[in-house]
């Protein structure tokens, strides 16, 4: 417990205090994004647009985070040997997981109240606590199936290969998810694909719990299963990498 804690106490330090370009980037791409589209562009004829948006922001934020931000630093620790701790002490592997998942956790909350500050301030928007608290817990969650594929992405272990596929994965999921624009926009095809994303399912979690007062049980369903995947692959590469 106390080697637990100590890392994590690292983690902290290194991922959030002495990384701050990634800190920033995170909250500062997404609040932008917000403000741009609710008080500089022409608003859509949607209901709740304002708090439609701002639950696809918080989720956007969530996606850079858990994909950009834990492939780059995943990377980096295999670069500069802070993996090879899991070697040559009793640190175990999945200690070294559990620690830095924690971290990312915190700066997703972080990232989350900052930009629901932003909505607030700037935009006046209208949402009750309750609604507040479950955009936070929700979307929280459903960053831990993102982060799983964040560190999948690190296992191709070529800076430039990672970043080309972390954005690969980050901005067409956005798009495809509803988070920019209402997924009702795209062709039906494309619906179906984005219906599919844990991004998307998170979204609409959210939407129906806050809107309509009600679980969106398929969406539910889709989040467990795109984690259980996102474990399953984690277990089979880290396998192929320590044979």
């Amino acid at each position: 417990m106390h080697s637990f804690l100590l890392l994590t106490q690292i983690n902290f330090k290194r991922l959030i205090l002495r990384n701050l370009r990634f800190f920033a980037f995170d909250i500062i791409t997404p609040a932008l994004f917000y403000l741009l589209f609710t008080k500089l562009m022409p608003k859509p004829a949607l209901n709740n647009f304002q708090q439609i948006y701002l639950i696809g922001m918080v989720i956007f934020a969530t996606l850079l985070s858990s994909i950009i931000t834990v492939a780059n630093n995943i990377l980096e620790d295999k670069k500069y040997h802070f993996w090879r701790l899991t070697a040559v002490t009793p640190l175990k592997r999945s200690t070294y997981y559990t620690s830095f998942f924690l971290v990312i956790l915190f700066l997703t909350i972080i990232e989350i109240i900052a930009i629901e500050v932003v909505a607030s301030i700037f935009v006046k928007i209208q949402l009750s606590l309750f609604a507040f608290g479950v955009i936070t817990t929700l979307t929280t969650l459903g960053s831990i199936c993102l982060m799983m594929f964040g560190a999948l992405t690190a296992f191709v272990n070529d800076s430039g290969l990672v970043n080309s596929i972390a954005s690969i994965l980050v901005f067409p999921v956005a798009m495809l998810s509803g988070l920019w624009w209402p997924l009702s926009s795209f062709p039906n095809w494309l619906q179906k694909i984005g219906e599919l994303l844990p991004t998307y399912q998170t979204f609409d979690l959210i939407s129906q719990l806050i809107f309509n007062k009600t679980w969106a049980l398929s969406s539910l369903l889709g989040e467990v299963i795109w984690l259980i995947i996102g474990i399953v692959l984690m277990f089979i590469l880290q396998k192929i990498n320590n044979s």
